[in-house]
């Protein structure tokens, strides 16, 4: 579930590699969410240590289950706050992963929380596998970007 296809380099070519926002884990050969306990211990969330973008567990200084802490304050990850988020006109903002920087970021949508649970069809738009926190990046098969 926390893996999509990418296009290949062939046209019949496919490559099951991290959702956008996720992050691989080599030791486990998984990807992550980051800002979730995931692989780490309770009190801890899956992080990445900047400036490698290797995965590493934070320790999470809000005391409160199921909160990060964002911009001062301790927050539920997929949910529109008020207090850090805007809404403008009808779109709300999500505390959410931004996932060209992996960092927390006030993001368009809808609480996660609130999705129909039957949706099957998800689209990335702008995934690509090379994005830093893929499994084809830590691989490095990648190439060197100019």
């Amino acid at each position: 579930m926390n893996e999509i296809l990418y296009p290949g380099d062939h046209d019949s070519d496919w490559v099951c590699d991290c959702k956008p926002g996720f992050v691989y884990y080599p030791k486990h050969d998984a990807c992550y969410d980051l800002y979730t306990q995931g692989f780490c211990q309770a009190g801890e969330y899956v992080d990445l240590e900047r400036p490698s973008m290797l995965v590493k567990c934070t320790n999470n200084t809000c005391a409160e289950a199921n909160k990060v802490p964002f911009r001062g304050r301790c927050v539920v990850l997929g949910r529109h706050d008020s207090e850090v988020c805007p809404k403008v006109k009808r779109i709300r903002y999500i505390v959410g992963v931004n996932t060209t920087t992996l960092e927390l970021d006030c993001i368009e949508g809808n609480d996660w929380y609130s999705r129909i649970e039957t949706e099957k069809i998800m689209s990335y738009a702008g995934a690509n596998r090379c994005n830093n926190g893929t499994k084809a990046s830590f691989d490095g098969i990648c190439g060197q970007r100019p």
